[in-house]
């Protein structure tokens, strides 16, 4: 189940991960090396929560649609068109057009696409019986190869946004695996 942690709380759950939240309420850990532990775990939540956003799978990611961000312009190539993405975006799940139904989604960057990139370059089978969209994971733009004179639909645009940095959305699963990144962030 996902669930919505802000900051303060996330890492109350850090700190408690590093063993730094005693049990009782009337001792306290202090350390005076110049390190400013806080900082040293917000930071490492942070890209870690980043991570988890990119390479989650899907059943424990929190997906959203992502239309309220979307805005569809043609691009300079012939019969593409560029859909930019208004927030910070860690992968596209999903591309629905209307007329065209959902689109294939492709990293142009995967080694598995390389014998479909290498077609696209070929101006004359590049859209191909079937329309495609091409994303590299963590981009603000999706490119979508359409041949269509007037400016296409959106319908839906599925994927994983990144929230604001006081802000955490995950599956309860993951809460098991801070214990140990915490540790691994203070060299614990």
């Amino acid at each position: 189940m996902l669930i919505t942690l802000d900051d303060e709380r996330m890492l109350g759950l850090w700190r408690e991960g590093a063993g730094l939240e005693p049990a009782l309420a009337d001792a306290s850990i202090e350390r005076f090396d110049g390190l400013d532990i806080n900082t040293v775990l917000r930071v490492a939540m942070r890209a870690w929560y980043v991570r988890y956003l990119h390479d989650a799978p899907v059943d424990m990611a929190p997906v959203t649609n992502l239309l309220p961000y979307a805005k569809m312009t043609r691009a300079s190539l012939p019969d593409t068109w560029c859909v930019n993405l208004a927030c910070r975006t860690a992968r596209v799940l999903s591309f629905d057009i209307e007329g065209y139904g959902s689109l294939p989604v492709i990293n142009p960057y995967d080694d598995k696409n390389r014998s479909l990139m290498a077609a696209m370059a070929n101006k004359f089978v590049r859209n191909g019986a079937r329309p495609t969209a091409l994303y590299r994971p963590g981009a603000d733009s999706v490119f979508v190869g359409l041949p269509s004179n007037a400016n296409p639909v959106i319908k839906a645009v599925m994927g994983v946004r990144v929230t604001d940095d006081d802000t955490f959305v995950v599956d309860e699963r993951v809460l098991a695996d801070i214990p140990l990144l915490a540790k691994e962030a203070l060299n614990l």
